[in-house]
């Protein structure tokens, strides 16, 4: 039965302060105790591992085989399953309450995942976007129309690969992007509009002068030379016109929706003392960085 302190009906004074500090320390922590036990938030998203049991006792974690990913052989065999192997859109195949599910097996290392060739040909399209994207950055360089935080910013990616880009560059790079939206969007504002062609029924066309340069580069013919002293500007213009820049938010969107690779899959996590998670919901799945080309994502828990 617990002790009870009752101040009010206790004559404190008969106590050594000592033993009423040790009384009162010790109701404190049951009180804690208990409290902690009772109002403990429950976290949705929480992994709950299930351990691994005597079906895979005998079946190394680590992987010695080519294609299968380490805890592969051992959840196969707790669930009961085969892999597919490399030639599979999946990992295997699982029943789960009564329901055969497509299922990946992702090995987390602190809450990060990385991915195979579908998540390496998902990025290509952007991997290429970026590449195109960094070497326009080298061009401009040197333009003497950027300012001294646009210049350092561009330096900090001069020799950063499409293949390697960590959290920070990727924030960094769109930082960048909003930058140089901002200054492509003022600079255009400057331009003159200008009225190079008639059409057939005698109406004038009025364009600025960005959209008359493009045209003669399309035509491969020059510039009015009336116009000449806008060069500097123009082909810092053509240079910054990349879809990336003209649509600043377009990086990071793309690279978020390289989550639905995983729609119509259930990811099975596994470490190997933990045992196995099997995921339900991939709105818990974002993009986190790319790594060797390969895109890496982060499980929110």
């Amino acid at each position: 039965m617990e002790t009870k302190l009752e101040m009010s009906n206790y004559d404190v004074s008969s106590i050594p302060k000592l033993k009423i500090k040790k009384h009162l320390k010790k109701k404190v922590d049951l009180i804690i105790e208990d409290d902690e036990k009772i109002l403990e938030p429950i976290n949705k998203n929480q992994i709950v591992w299930i351990n691994w049991t005597d079906k895979s006792k005998n079946i190394s974690f680590k992987t010695t085989i080519k294609g299968v990913g380490d805890g592969e052989q051992k959840v196969a065999s707790e669930l009961n399953t085969n892999i597919l192997g490399q030639n599979s859109d999946f990992d295997m195949r699982v029943i789960i309450k009564g329901n055969e599910h497509d299922c990946d097996v992702k090995k987390l290392d602190n809450y990060t995942f990385n991915t195979g060739v579908k998540g390496r040909n998902a990025l290509r399209p952007i991997k290429t976007k970026i590449t195109d994207l960094l070497n326009s950055f080298r061009k401009i360089l040197g333009s003497n129309i950027l300012t001294q935080e646009e210049m350092t910013i561009l330096q900090n990616f001069k020799d950063v690969s499409p293949d390697e880009l960590c959290v920070s560059n990727i924030q960094k790079l769109n930082k960048i992007l909003h930058l140089l939206h901002k200054k492509r969007e003022k600079i255009i504002s400057t331009l003159p509009n200008i009225q190079p062609f008639i059409k057939k029924d005698g109406n004038i066309i009025e364009m600025n002068l960005l959209e008359y340069y493009n045209i003669c580069l399309i035509l491969k013919q020059d510039i009015p030379e009336e116009y000449n002293k806008f060069n500097d500007i123009l082909l810092l213009l053509n240079d910054i016109s990349h879809e990336y820049i003209i649509n600043p938010d377009e990086l990071y969107n793309s690279l978020n929706s390289l989550v639905s690779i995983f729609s119509g899959l259930k990811l099975i996590f596994v470490d190997e003392k933990k045992g196995y998670c099997i995921l339900d919901n991939i709105s818990n799945i974002k993009f986190e960085r790319i790594t060797r080309g390969h895109p890496r994502f982060r499980l929110l828990v």
